[in-house]
């Protein structure tokens, strides 16, 4: 990633780093900028229902292989399970309560909609809606395969049929649970992304300070660069670079600190000492063997 060097003194360290590999994704545009070209997106749009309605489907747990009021299998893509504790799943339509197109629910006594992954995934991010005239409150979970808890939001504001987008990353994210703070149904998603990000970056050490950069994943033998920005955002790698056209989730023009080599487990580390002046930026991997993209790590 031939990105300009223009990091002043930053050009002499090794690398860059920060506390922590998992974090909340601000935008979906900043999630698509990691995510790799086989992540997912349910829509919500396959099951049939009518404008203005909605339907409770009687089920409990749906999948790829769920068949709900006589539609599927194949309602949802496989890859996620989407369940409740109690009463029903919903299916929206466009048009009920001023949805703007077709999304879904947990119609169930607490509030809460579970997803549970089929295997482990780096990057998931979903728009959450609330129903016309009933603004609501949400509280989002993540947790890891083994169903340790990784983050759980501050409440967020959800105040009609307009999307507020939640996204996450971290190195394998099992689940998911989205809870309403205010009704007995659960907060409406739709447009639900989950995927890999190619290699996973993680950051040990304190900034400013000494620090060491790990990143698993990447093509063996093979070179992964890291890239460093101020903000982050959906810079896209302009033609005539090594991997034109992928998007990081950097902002402004990233600049690339140093360029690391796999070994035969597709591993690299490195260390350096960072000063105060680059904390509050974030950095980024970018494996040159696939141009797929890491997560991004705040410094």
């Amino acid at each position: 990633m031939k990105i300009p060097y223009t990091l002043g003194a930053l050009c002499a360290l090794s690398l860059l780093a920060a506390s922590a590999d998992a974090q909340v994704i601000q935008s979906r545009a900043a999630m698509r900028g990691q995510l790799n070209l086989s992540s997912t997106l349910e829509d919500f749009e396959t099951y049939s229902v009518a404008f203005g309605g909605a339907e409770n489907l009687g089920v409990l747990s749906l999948d790829e292989t769920t068949i709900a009021n006589g539609q599927g299998p194949g309602l949802v893509a496989d890859g996620c399970v989407y369940s409740c504790s109690s009463s029903t799943l919903q299916w929206n339509g466009a048009g009920w309560f001023g949805q703007p197109s077709k999304n879904f629910l947990a119609n169930t006594g607490d509030g809460r909609l579970v997803l549970t992954y089929d295997s482990p995934m780096q990057i998931v991010g979903f728009d959450m809606y609330a129903f016309s005239g009933f603004a609501d409150t949400a509280v989002v979970t993540v947790y890891d395969a083994a169903g340790a808890l990784i983050f759980t939001s501050s409440p967020i504001s959800v105040p009609g049929p307009s999307p507020v987008f939640f996204g996450y990353t971290a190195a394998a994210i099992g689940g998911v649970i989205v809870d309403s703070q205010v009704y007995s149904w659960s907060t409406l998603i739709d447009d639900h992304e989950y995927g890999g990000s190619g290699p996973v970056l993680a950051v040990s050490g304190i900034c400013p300070g000494p620090v060491t950069v790990s990143v698993t994943g990447a093509t063996p033998g093979g070179s992964v660069a890291i890239g460093y920005s101020g903000s982050t955002g959906a810079f896209t790698i302009p033609s005539g670079f090594p991997c034109a056209g992928t998007v990081l989730g950097l902002g402004g023009t990233p600049m690339l600190v140093t360029i690391l080599v796999a070994d035969g487990t597709g591993a690299a580390s490195g260390g350096g000492s960072l000063p105060a002046s680059v904390c509050g930026g974030s950095i980024q991997a970018v494996d040159f063997g696939t141009c797929t993209t890491s997560n991004v790590v705040p410094l």
